[in-house]
């Protein structure tokens, strides 16, 4: 068994069905986190900080990178909408 982050193009349903026509004996499970990564408990007080931080960052780009995604849609959208008024 091994984990891996499921890639932003890929679509759970189609890796399972294209499993299945292989006759691979797969299954998928989507989950909040990873599970190897190391467990909290353990970790002192400015470990957490920067895991937290890291965490953040990541946030902060991710919500950029979709933001970023939603005006180029948005902006398209308006467009079209432009166009099928004239």
């Amino acid at each position: 068994m091994f984990y891996r982050k499921i890639k932003d193009d890929e679509i759970p349903l189609e890796l399972n069905l294209i499993w299945s026509l292989n006759y691979e004996r797969k299954s998928l499970v989507l989950t909040d986190h990873d599970p190897n990564e190391a467990h909290f408990v353990n970790f002192e007080f400015d470990q957490l900080e920067k895991k937290l931080e890291k965490l953040n960052t990541e946030e902060e780009k991710a919500l950029k990178i979709v933001n970023e995604k939603y005006e180029d849609m948005r902006k398209s959208l308006m467009t079209l909408i432009s166009l099928n008024k004239n």
